[in-house]
């Protein structure tokens, strides 16, 4: 089987591929989110390794917003995942200090 009709349905489809990756970025967002919340309703406290990469991803996204800033779009898929990763990490604090 050749791998060039799967690959010229990608470049043909550039702006659905794009979406369906952005659309796998929003329920990222929204698992860790639940995540977050679901902790600080069972009061257990966060994992290193959650924490860490809820971190480095908001990291990520704060480094790579100059780049972005220049298209609406970005901008507020930027301030999205700013938004969501900060309150992740807000409640996987209160949850490591309070429990």
């Amino acid at each position: 089987m050749s791998w060039r009709p799967n690959l010229r349905f990608v470049f043909e489809h550039k702006a659905l591929i794009y979406n369906l990756g952005a659309l796998s970025s929003y329920i990222s967002q929204a698992c860790f989110l639940s995540h977050g919340i679901h902790m600080l309703a069972t009061r257990t406290r966060p994992h290193w390794s959650t924490t860490g990469f809820a971190l480095f991803t908001l990291t990520s996204i704060v480094l790579m917003t100059p780049y972005k800033w220049d298209r609406k779009w970005m901008r507020i898929k930027s301030l999205i995942g700013m938004t969501t990763f900060g309150s992740v990490l807000i409640l996987y604090a209160v949850c490591a200090m309070a429990f």
